[in-house]
């Protein structure tokens, strides 16, 4: 097969212009440079490394203070961040450096990612298909959410995996060594965060759903299982502590995705080798080693049954994470969130129907390949409708998809003619193009935005405002100190001061996040019983994030008496007193001790 390539200058062309349009929307919003709570921490996370901190402790010492909470992320994003700012602080400083990496990071990362979105349209639909498979691209809603400038958490270096693994998967149906490649992606996408398991799991059928029509791809199949059983058992040497290395974690890499690695690889060497002629036997075989290889980890791991959350505290769910957006169905969103449904949503099944259709009516020797986009696009689907955040696995891959349909179409109309390949030409231009949806659906400055547009009480800053680095100056020049915050303040409190915090968005974070929640949405006697326990000298607000006044750590059940309620009539409890911070959308309150 000849090798795919796309023309570097096209590449480049369509990268300037993301970029571009990445740019004058960040200077006409405003938005800030560390915009969503997860690049706050990771900048904390990288900064920590850089400062001394173990390559093997994840512990955030200033979270949950006093007690600190071990993350969950992996330092293979840490990586390159550090390597930028070491690279340029010598000659322009620490500071500007930490600014450099926070353009250059994501940046590069949307190169890689267009030429990814290209090549798998050539795959699909050749060379034509290179330039509308990375123009939609730059026009998806995954490239304005997850590759702005001051983008440094991992979702971008995901959405770059699923990318490539789905381009290895589809390169091993005719070079089966690229599943080597392909195993090694995968397992690389699960130690960088386990949002990449319905991709493996996607990646995984695609090879045995190749072997059941084909039983040539026995080749490719054992690749692809020693890539990925190879592959998770050295990153987890060499991404956790070796203290760690029997110890399960259903939310992070650990023995049970090892574990489970090794079963996969063991399962499909045992399928490939079986002769068995008829493709329904072999479907009937995939599928019983499948059930084996459930049953066998969920003996070892029952904990893990329950998904990543296993651990979480009931009482958070409830009160916690059934708030948080990401985490509901996508159907959820769409009373809120229309316009970031529509945007991803609407390409995803677009191009799920093209797949579905090409791979009944392409040609016999490339129906393969689009049964492979087909059935990722399906555990897309399937993923989102169960939770909001997987939404840009399927955004990510439908450009791709997009391209070959613009290509197949512009083909058909340049030797018939026909209305209906022209109709189809342009609708595929713009169902496929995201952004250009969430316009026509009323509203595209929110669809990166960390928290809502809240707010209620009147006041000269907005909620952008609450994650600017100088809103911080006046409180980053106190003593460190323990300080009671938001949930949603409390990444960018550590990423801009030295003050250790109670509570940030981390599922880890339990006991933080159970006292945060109860520290605002209980009566004073438990919110004073938390500072005691705690040695909390401070509370910080941001009004400009408050629905009405009221912090949003607040439930909807918490009585007219809680902390929280009372704070937003100034209602303030004897030993609270308010501090100056001028110029500063923050307000800061002195705790005082117990008497």
């Amino acid at each position: 097969m000849k090798a795919i390539s796309i023309d570097w200058r096209m590449l480049l062309a369509c990268f300037a212009l993301a970029a571009t349009l990445l740019l004058l929307r960040a200077n006409a919003d405003s938005v800030p440079l560390l915009g969503d709570t997860d690049d706050a921490m990771r900048l904390v996370q990288v900064r920590d490394l850089l400062a001394g901190q173990g390559w093997y402790d994840l512990v955030q010492h200033r979270l949950d203070t006093p007690f600190g909470v071990e993350m969950h992320w992996s330092r293979l994003v840490d990586l390159p961040i550090a390597g930028l700012i070491l690279g340029f602080a010598p000659f322009i400083g620490t500071a500007a450096a930490e600014s450099v990496a926070a353009y250059l990071f994501p940046f590069g990362l949307l190169l890689v990612a267009l030429g990814l979105s290209g090549r798998l349209a050539v795959r699909l639909a050749g060379s034509e298909a290179a330039l509308p498979g990375m123009l939609l691209f730059a026009f998806s809603v995954v490239t304005f959410a997850d590759f702005p400038p001051g983008r440094l958490d991992h979702h971008s270096v995901q959405l770059v995996i699923l990318l490539a693994l789905v381009d290895l998967t589809l390169g091993a149906q005719v070079r089966p060594r690229l599943g080597l490649a392909a195993g090694g992606v995968a397992a690389l996408g699960l130690a960088i965060g386990l949002e990449s398991l319905p991709a493996v799991l996607a990646a995984i059928g695609s090879f045995g759903l190749a072997w059941v029509l084909d039983r040539g791809q026995g080749r490719a199949l054992r690749w692809f299982g020693t890539g990925l059983a190879t592959g998770t058992a050295a990153l987890l040497l060499a991404t956790v502590s070796p203290q760690r290395w029997l110890v399960p974690a259903c939310d992070a890499l650990s023995v049970v995705y090892v574990a489970a690695g090794v079963a996969t690889a063991a399962l499909l060497a045992v399928l490939s080798w079986l002769h068995v002629a008829a493709p329904l036997w072999r479907l009937l075989a995939g599928l019983g080693a499948a059930a084996v290889s459930a049953a066998g980890l969920a003996l070892l791991y029952p904990e893990c049954l329950a998904g990543p959350y296993a651990d979480l505290d009931p009482w958070l769910v409830t009160h916690w994470l059934s708030r948080v957006e990401e985490a509901q169905p996508a159907l959820a969103l769409f009373a809120n969130r229309a316009d970031f449904v529509i945007a991803a949503g609407l390409p995803t099944l677009l191009g799920l129907g093209f797949a579905l259709w090409m791979a009944t009516a392409a040609p016999s020797g490339g129906r393969e390949r689009w049964v492979t986009m087909a059935l990722f696009l399906l555990v897309a689907v399937a993923v989102t409708l169960m939770q909001a955040r997987a939404a840009r696995l399927g955004a990510a891959l439908a450009p791709a998809v997009g391209g070959a349909l613009v290509a197949t179409a512009r083909a058909g109309y340049l030797r018939h003619r026909r209305p209906a390949d022209l109709a189809v030409l342009l609708g595929g231009w713009v169902g496929f193009a995201g952004m250009v949806l969430a316009l026509a659906a009323g509203s595209v400055s929110g669809l990166a935005a960390p928290s809502g547009e809240s707010t209620g009480r009147a006041s000269a800053f907005g909620a952008d405002d609450c994650l600017r680095p100088q809103a911080y100056t006046a409180l980053a020049a106190l003593p460190p100190g323990r300080l009671m915050a938001p949930i949603d303040l409390g990444a960018h409190l550590l990423a801009f001061t030295a003050h250790e915090v109670v509570g940030a968005p981390y599922h880890r974070a339990q006991g933080g996040l159970r006292d945060t929640l109860r520290f605002f949405g209980s009566s004073g006697n438990e919110a004073r019983e938390i500072v005691r326990r705690r040695g909390l000298a401070w509370l910080v607000l941001c009004p400009a994030l408050a629905d009405d006044g009221v912090p949003p750590d607040v439930g909807p059940d918490a009585g007219p008496d809680a902390l929280g309620r009372r704070l937003a009539r100034e209602d303030l409890p004897d030993w609270l007193s308010e501090q100056a911070l001028p110029g500063s959308p923050l307000r800061l309150f002195a705790i005082a001790p117990d008497s």
